[in-house]
C-alpha cells in the first residue's frame, strides 16, 4: 500500500493545483493582450527595373539596358576571362509565346581579355520591354546563357 501512496500523492497534488486554473467560471474568458502596430505605412516596393539585365559569371560581366520603347538598348561587357570574347549578339524570347526575336548589333567588335566595351542593340518594332520572357547573351557564336533582371 505504501507504494500506492508513494505515487497517489503526486498525481492528487497535480490535479489539485491545476483544477482551480481549469474551472474559473463558465462565463467569458479574462482579457487578452492584442500586439499593436506601428502606424501603417505603405510597403517597399522590392523588385527589379523593368528593361535592365545582367550576366555575371567566371570574370565577365555584361549589363543589358534597354530603353522605354524596346527598340534599341545599351549593352556594355567587361571582359576579365583571361581570353579574348568573339563579337557579342543577344537575343530575347517574348514571354508570351516564347518566340525569339534577335537583337542587331553593327558595331559588334570582339572584346580583349581586360576589356571594356558598349554597343547599341537595336531590336525590331514588335518587342515590347514588358514582355521580354528572356535576354540571352552570345559571344562569338557561343551562347553564354540568359540576362537576370537587375
Amino acid at each position: 500500500m505504501t507504494r500506492l501512496r508513494r505515487s497517489a500523492v503526486p498525481a492528487l497534488l497535480a490535479v489539485l493545483l491545476l483544477a482551480p486554473a481549469c474551472s474559473r467560471g463558465g462565463g467569458s474568458p479574462g482579457p487578452t493582450s492584442v500586439p499593436t502596430s506601428p502606424a501603417a505605412e505603405p510597403p517597399t516596393r522590392i523588385g527589379t527595373t523593368p528593361g535592365l539585365y545582367e550576366y555575371r559569371n567566371a570574370g565577365l560581366v555584361a549589363v543589358l539596358d534597354f530603353d522605354e520603347t524596346g527598340r534599341s538598348a545599351t549593352l556594355q561587357v567587361e571582359n576579365g576571362t583571361g581570353r579574348e570574347l568573339g563579337e557579342p549578339f543577344v537575343y530575347v524570347l517574348d514571354a508570351r509565346d516564347g518566340h525569339e526575336i534577335d537583337g542587331r548589333i553593327p558595331d559588334a567588335a570582339p572584346i580583349p581579355d581586360g576589356g571594356r566595351a558598349t554597343f547599341t542593340v537595336r531590336f525590331p518594332p514588335e518587342l515590347e520591354v514588358d514582355q521580354i520572357g528572356l535576354a540571352i547573351l552570345v559571344l562569338g557564336g557561343d551562347n553564354y546563357g540568359a540576362f537576370v533582371p537587375r
